[in-house]
């Protein structure tokens, strides 16, 4: 099931995802406390039914501003200035958290999105507005080859939590490439194991288009406690690709999103 949810806000940072994944659990928490304490369990990580993606208005402007990070972590970077409203676009296979989290969207009005520091060193909120809320129709998927284009771009890593590299000067390395789709599977078998019980029906197979190579900063607070930085630097990539495999597990992909974070902000995907 997808969603669209136009939001109004005058004021975005760069690092956003972290404030969706607030939005989304203070949502939860709003219309089935329970229901949200299952999905996001205190000290454990749990596998999570959504992905979503941002959208904000190619005309927005920029500029650099303070902003909080955490109640004490202020960081000066780029912030949007939208001149229209911004939507969310989420995606799950859960329609238990799609009816929790859109009726605690209707319960909760406003929601504290960010501080920002003015000029004077004083806090100011910037709080996001629900406008409206549309159901989008899902795509059939009918055959077990399917072009994807990247709504959120997609984060794949080794064992060692290293970025793979398929880019070298803007062409394809065929063996960082297959290393890629390895642990892409890996990934996409344990994650469908812990939402269905199993993992994958067959290997799926990942075949470039036309991808391109982006460094996306993202924080989390685990991240910040453990290495006292403000932000992480990942290598991710999005553009469009071929992806082949058992249209079960083809179908579950385009419903929660492909690689990791994927309840962070990344890899949600369209059909072409």
């Amino acid at each position: 099931m997808r969603l669209r949810l136009d939001f109004k806000l005058e004021r975005l940072p760069i690092l956003y995802r972290h404030r969706v994944m607030s939005l989304v659990k203070e949502a939860l928490c709003a219309s089935n406390s329970e229901y949200k304490f299952f999905l996001y369990p205190e000290g454990l990580k749990r596998t999570k039914p959504f992905t979503f993606s941002l959208y904000i208005p190619p005309n927005s402007k920029t500029k650099k501003e303070k902003f909080l990070v955490d109640q004490d972590l202020v960081v000066e970077d780029t912030v949007f200035h939208p001149k229209r409203e911004v939507s969310l676009f989420l995606s799950s296979s859960d329609q238990q958290f799609i009816a929790n989290f859109y009726n605690g969207l209707l319960n909760l009005k406003e929601f504290a999105f960010v501080e920002f520091l003015n000029e004077a060193g004083e806090r100011e909120t910037e709080y996001i507005r629900l406008v409206r809320a549309i159901v989008l129709n899902e795509r059939k998927i009918n055959r077990e080859e399917v072009v994807f284009k990247t709504m959120s771009p997609i984060s794949i890593e080794d064992e060692n939590d290293e970025p793979l590299d398929i880019l070298k000067s803007d062409q394809i390395d065929q063996r960082e490439l297959e290393k890629f789709a390895h642990h892409l599977n890996a990934v996409q078998d344990k994650r469908f194991k812990d939402l269905r019980g199993y993992g994958l029906k067959k290997p799926l197979q990942f075949v470039t288009r036309r991808i391109t190579k982006t460094v996306v900063k993202h924080t989390l607070k685990g991240f910040r406690e453990e290495t006292g930085k403000p932000y992480m630097f990942l290598t991710t990539y999005h553009g469009e690709f071929t992806l082949k495999g058992d249209l079960e597990d083809l179908r579950l992909t385009y419903q929660v999103g492909l690689g990791l974070r994927t309840g962070q902000g990344f890899g949600m995907l369209e059909v072409v």
